[in-house]
């Protein structure tokens, strides 16, 4: 759950694939830093994550998105040791546990591979090893910037929070007072020699200078460069961008939602709604009490300031502004934990009981929504029945040039690949690009046997159709199979 694939998670699992068994990505690139992938790029570092999984249990769903389940239980751990050291009262770090293993954007974006996702762990497990460097553990800020480094190769707006959130850590922290200067020159330069590819990746597709294409490590050109069209601060209409960009980010931190179902569910939310109002008072709490801060605190409210800024620096979704729930979630927490503060000690047990079973309520709505509701409107965002659909027709019409539906589904070469497990030599020697759109999202029209256009009822080839096309196959007499959201179509009698 949820059922099938989304094409990025195809693209992400299909480029673990072609590194392990060929070196290089579905491109030809050896080792590649970043991924050309549609064209306009996909971030890197999931993939290489998956490898050992795609090569014990194969290119298949469970390999593509076990990293991001690993990934979301490694949050919940690393948050349970973080707020264990910032509250005392042991009710408190059991229901901040309780609030994050129930919210609703870990749990959803838990579930399926996309790339991006990993990066907020990624800045959590970071904050673990500062925090711990900072309580005269000196030595664990060397894994610190190890982390926060490999945090750039795993989603592009890590080029904009993570050199301002560490920043704002040496402005706000000075971790110079704390920490021994050999240690933190030493991260620093670590930080700085790991970072360095990714930023003569940025400087060759912001320039147009030349690929570098080597048997170790290869930094390639995209054919358009994405990243500019997440940052758009730099449009002539500054001031118009600005006002877009709060207001569609008011939408998906308030408002809770981007419109996209496999994002959030609209009637719960990311966060669940009535968390905000225990974020204001956590913030509040944290501005108004200065001697109650303390080393979490301050890295939690950098880390929020952070993710704001970027937040009007960008086209925000859910996906692209993922980075803020963690602050938000530890946010929520804190203002619980002072809110139970300001009232009689006598009515404080009576509220924090009243809070859990409201939370309860809270999930059991998400929970019957998700299974239900989200299962069933998800066609258009996982394709399920494909899969199939291949194996079927080679098990009965091995000879037969397949022609798959590009009219609902997006990008289905991919799923080809995926599912036919293709050789990536097969892919780079046969596959045949749509020039049309090559400047764009590159589209591919034909690979092998393999077709990629819209199906129509005069065709001779073996069709693979979403079931809401089937209406145009009823004038002849048709074989028609169908596996889930697809189906095999294929003309028996003229």
């Amino acid at each position: 759950m949820p059922d099938g694939l989304n094409q990025d998670e195809a693209s992400i699992g299909y480029e673990a694939y072609s590194i392990l068994t060929t070196g290089a990505d579905r491109n030809g690139y050896n080792y590649p830093i970043h991924f050309i992938s549609w064209g306009s790029g996909q971030n890197a570092l999931y993939a290489y994550l998956s490898i050992p999984f795609v090569h014990f249990f194969g290119l298949n769903t469970f390999s593509v998105r076990i990293v991001n389940v690993l990934s979301s239980l490694l949050a919940l751990f690393l948050f349970y040791f973080i707020v264990k050291q910032h509250f005392k009262n042991k009710r408190i770090v059991y229901l901040s546990i309780f609030l994050f293993a129930i919210n609703p954007w870990s749990i959803m974006s838990a579930r399926w591979g996309l790339e991006s996702n990993i990066f907020p762990t990624l800045i959590l497990l970071s904050v673990f090893f500062i925090i711990k460097a900072f309580n005269n553990k000196n030595l664990y800020l060397i894994p610190a910037s190890l982390i926060l480094s490999g945090s750039l190769y795993s989603y592009g707006t890590a080029y904009f929070f993570v050199p301002i959130f560490v920043s704002g850590i040496f402005v706000y922290c000075k971790p110079q007072q704390k920490i021994g200067a050999t240690i933190l020159l030493f991260s620093t330069i670590l930080f700085c020699v790991l970072s360095f590819p990714i930023l003569k990746f940025l400087l060759i597709n912001h320039f147009g200078l030349t690929p570098e294409h080597n048997n170790y490590l290869s930094i390639p050109q995209l054919i358009s460069n994405r990243t500019t069209l997440i940052f758009n601060i730099f449009s002539p209409e500054f001031l118009a961008v600005i006002i877009k960009n709060m207001a569609r980010a008011a939408v998906v931190i308030i408002g809770q939602t981007d419109g996209f179902l496999y994002n959030s569910i609209p009637t719960t939310g990311t966060i669940y709604h009535v968390s905000l109002l225990f974020v204001i008072i956590g913030i509040m709490s944290y501005l108004k009490y200065k001697t109650s801060r303390t080393i979490i605190s301050h890295l939690f409210f950098i880390w929020l300031v952070v993710a704001l800024i970027m937040a009007i620096s960008i086209q925000a979704n859910i996906n692209r502004l993922n980075i803020i729930f963690y602050p938000l979630i530890f946010f929520c927490c804190s203002g619980i934990y002072n809110l139970l503060l300001l009232i009689k000690k006598s009515s404080r047990k009576m509220t924090f009981n009243a809070i859990v079973a409201i939370y309860s309520i809270l999930f059991i709505n998400f929970a019957g929504a998700y299974f239900d509701v989200f299962n069933q409107k998800k066609q258009s965002i996982f394709v399920d029945g494909v899969e199939e659909s291949l194996s079927f027709i080679k098990n009965n019409f091995p000879n037969d040039s397949i022609l798959v539906s590009d009219d609902c589904i997006n990008m289905p070469y991919i799923y080809v690949c995926f599912y036919d497990k293709m050789p990536a030599e097969k892919f780079r020697k046969d596959v045949i690009y749509d020039q049309s759109t090559f400047e764009e999202n590159r589209k591919v029209k034909r690979i092998g046997n393999y077709f990629f256009e819209s199906a129509n009822s005069r065709s001779k080839m073996t069709m693979i159709v979403s079931n809401s096309e089937l209406y145009k196959f009823k004038n002849k007499s048709y074989l028609k199979v169908t596996f889930s959201d697809y189906s095999v179509v294929k003309i028996i009698s003229n």
